[in-house]
């Protein structure tokens, strides 16, 4: 998927979690969700992120092929570890917060890639399987034109009207 269809598939899920977090650490919250919704294409150097932080795309990509060990579940399973440890130490909702937005956009980055053609080894290294959760006649071609002039136009009005709801009393007053 391109980075727009991770981008605002996270910002659909995060929206409402949002009103969870303290106002001012909003920007922060939605901000991490966006940075793990993209740092799993850190390993293909031409991704969005990757050629932004092009030396760190280029270290993980000696470890790694493109949806290698960034796209499974063993690598949230150590986001999470880490965020556990660090939060053992630091006891604040923020870093809990920004940790939580960080792994949903990283989950949610990889059921895009599940519902694409190439699919994922989500259980790499102990299953060399692809997986999907879309049947094979449905499975989204990577920047095709039913990703951009479908997918994308569709989550991003959803995205529109969830902000709009979720926001509404703010918006309001702004408007």
């Amino acid at each position: 998927m391109l980075a727009k269809s991770h981008i605002i598939s996270t910002m659909i899920v995060l929206t409402p979690l949002s009103i969870y977090v303290e106002q001012d650490e909003v920007l922060i919250f939605l901000i991490a969700g966006v940075i793990g919704a993209l740092f799993p294409d850190l390993d293909e150097k031409g991704s969005f992120l990757s050629r932004r932080v092009y030396f760190i795309s280029k270290f993980i990509s000696i470890f790694t092929e493109h949806r290698g060990w960034t796209h499974t579940l063993i690598i949230v399973l150590i986001y999470i570890i880490i965020g556990a440890i660090f939060l053992k130490y630091n006891e604040t909702t923020q870093y809990a917060n920004t940790l939580l937005a960080f792994v949903v956009g990283n989950i949610i980055h990889m059921i895009g890639d599940l519902s694409t053609r190439s699919g994922l080894q989500i259980l790499y290294p102990f299953k060399k399987k692809q997986y999907y959760i879309l049947p094979r006649g449905m499975r989204i071609v990577t920047n095709s034109k039913v990703e951009i002039y479908i997918l994308i136009p569709f989550m991003a009005t959803v995205l529109l009207m969830e902000i709009f709801l979720v926001y509404k009393e703010i918006l309001q007053g702004i408007i």
